[in-house]
């Protein structure tokens, strides 16, 4: 009964453990292998993969535009990493039965299906050649829906690679593009001729044989579409390179992104820094952004008094006579709050520590140890700068409960204190990061950030559609609305992008559409209808996306309009809506009414907050 009432808690020692050994990296890769290959013996699988130390073969999807150079990265990445390159033609070169009828499709010039094209990646990657050495996907895969199957069938790559280039730099790339008939290396007239006059002689003008026929631009049109889907789908992993560059820099780019390796860490920070450093600021600002826990020890012995707790008794006991907290004390109460689920599911950042050898020895050695260090660094001269702003008798802002000199002499003994401490906390922490915290807020803020690294977790790092650029109207970047607020058509405009994605599958405003940013296109109202997208879409349909996506808010049509369109009213596209929008074993409770409302209405608050699971933050580790 106990188990059911309180959650089963991993011990602390564990997630140090794990954190330092790279345990949950280490498992995710072998449970992603297993997912991959679904061997008869999954122990002797296992064993077999940690004894050749395949958890750590590159496992790479090489993406961009056509004529970006995609082919020329990948051919020299797997000569250096020993990995097996596959592209579409030599999928299309398999002689198994997939292999046969993928290129039936080819010779007729048409599309590989998507569900054929994902078994066949599948079967060339379940080979032990990409088993031992890894593989890098050239171009592949081509969609959104083509890279969710792949996960879902548990093609899961370490490193995702997006080059991107201007649309006149590829077109010019593509009508000097060479290829040595001899090796298949590749080569370009003016950008990278080839060295040998014998391999200058046989190179051969490059063709695709498997575009059907497509020109480069509509080629370039199709990418742009899919591009914003297939992006997504491995945003946590995904690194965008430049291409218009030398590809020498090129490929050192891409080279140094996948030494880098995914590892999933609790973020436990310390800040460390004298007083007037900006230790507090700084802390809320990371917190914020990382949703971590702030965690202050000054506040933390204020907090214990207020505590009927034993620890609170005895730390209440402490300031009641104004006498200093023991160490001994102050660890009890540090401790105790770390090893809430809070800390443990979140992370934490910890500031104003005492400057105390004992402290931070505790801190380092216990199960709490913090995993990034930083030391804000500040003259003295600045310390009392700051400190006398902030403590002066004509700061209202600031409660200043004993006279102007007392608060100097303060910090004049805490700022002694702290220098006196600085070596042995150093040889404490001496994998810690220096940061110069005499700069404005935001400079610090972004130094710390850096090094911190990214964070991967989706409920940090994904943002909701409302909140995306693409989905702001006109007058919210223009700020035209200003004066009275935003109304209901700013939600006809984010409806109107809304319905767009869902009719063709690829949002109307898109830096690869135009020279324009996205925010221009927004303000001008350049959105782009691709005809082979839109093609089977009605009228009546796009009547409706051209009226919503009105820069003047004045002549947008509005919600009350929308509903009332002649589109909105079809029963055709009423049905195919709600066959879309309902499984088959909810076909009982569509046509209910309120019933079936009322049986999807969303949780209260109050309930939502302790069913809905808290997500862990976690760092990349770049070692």
């Amino acid at each position: 009964m106990m188990e059911s009432v309180h959650p089963l808690r991993v011990p602390p020692q564990m997630a140090i453990y794990a954190d330092q050994h790279n345990i949950i990296h280490l498992v995710q890769s072998m449970v992603s292998s297993l997912a991959v290959e679904q061997p008869e013996d999954p122990i002797a699988y296992l064993l077999l993969l940690l004894q050749e130390s395949s958890v750590h073969v590159p496992r790479v999807v090489l993406l961009g535009p056509p004529a970006v150079g995609k082919t020329a990265v990948a051919r020299k990445l797997c000569a250096d990493v020993n990995a097996v390159h596959v592209t579409m033609e030599t999928l299309l070169d398999n002689q198994s039965q997939l292999g046969e009828q993928a290129r039936q499709y080819a010779l007729k010039q048409q599309e590989v299906p998507d569900d054929l094209l994902v078994d066949l990646i599948q079967e060339r990657l379940k080979q032990s050649d990409c088993f031992n050495t890894g593989w890098v996907l050239d171009g592949l895969p081509q969609t959104r829906l083509q890279a969710r199957n792949l996960q879902q069938g548990g093609v899961i790559p370490k490193h995702v690679v997006l080059l991107a280039a201007a649309e006149d730099v590829l077109l010019e790339r593509h009508r000097g593009g060479l290829t040595d008939s001899f090796t298949g290396d590749i080569y370009h007239e003016m950008f990278a001729r080839p060295v040998d006059n014998e391999v200058w002689e046989r190179a051969e003008r490059r063709t695709n044989s498997l575009d059907g026929g497509l020109s480069l631009k509509v080629r370039l049109q199709r990418y742009c579409c899919e591009v914003t889907g297939i992006s997504s789908a491995y945003r946590h992993i995904l690194k965008t390179v430049d291409a218009d560059q030398p590809p020498l820099d090129v490929y050192h780019q891409v080279m140094a992104f996948l030494q880098t390796r995914s590892c999933s860490r609790t973020p436990r920070v310390l800040l460390l820094g004298p007083p007037g450093s900006g230790k507090r600021h700084q802390a809320r600002m990371l917190a914020e952004k990382y949703k971590m826990v702030d965690v202050c020890c000054r506040d933390l012995l204020h907090w214990a008094q207020a505590d009927q707790s034993p620890i609170g008794e005895e730390v209440r006991t402490y300031l009641t006579h104004r006498r200093a907290v023991p160490s001994s004390v102050v660890l009890k109460v540090l401790d105790e709050r770390l090893n809430r689920v809070d800390c443990s599911q979140r992370g934490w950042i910890l500031h104003h520590l005492p400057c105390n050898l004992q402290h931070t020895e505790h801190l380092a050695l216990s199960f709490n140890a913090p995993n990034r260090v930083f030391f804000l660094e500040l003259l003295d001269e600045v310390c009392f700068q700051r400190s006398t702003k902030k403590h002066s008798p004509t700061n209202t802002s600031v409660h200043v409960p004993t006279t102007f000199d007392e608060n100097m002499r303060t910090v004049s003994y805490a700022i002694e204190v702290y220098r006196t401490q600085t070596a042995g906390l150093q040889c404490v922490f001496p994998d810690a990061v220096h940061v110069d915290a005499d700069q404005d807020p935001q400079s610090v803020f972004d130094a710390i950030d850096k090094q911190l690294s990214r964070i991967v977790e989706e409920s940090v790092l994904m943002k909701t559609l409302c909140g995306t650029p693409s989905y702001l109207a006109p007058e919210v970047l223009t700020h035209a609305a200003a004066g009275g607020g935003y109304g209901l058509a700013v939600d006809a405009w984010s409806l109107g992008v809304l319905i767009f994605i869902c009719l063709c599958g690829y949002p109307p405003f898109h830096e690869s559409f135009h020279e324009l940013s996205v925010s221009e296109q927004i303000v001008r109202g350049r959105f782009t209808m691709v005809p082979a997208k839109w093609c089977h879409v009605s009228e009546q349909a796009k009547d409706v996306v051209r009226r919503l996506l009105v820069v003047d808010p004045a002549q947008r049509m509005t919600i009350d309009d929308t509903l009332q369109h002649a589109w909105m009213q079809d029963t055709v596209m009423l049905e195919k809506a709600r066959r879309l929008m309902y499984l088959p074993s909810d076909e009982e409770h569509v046509g209910s009414g309120v019933e079936s409302r009322s049986s999807r209405k969303r949780p209260r608050e109050d309930q939502g907050e302790e069913q809905r699971p808290t997500k862990q933050a976690s760092f990349i580790d770049t070692s």
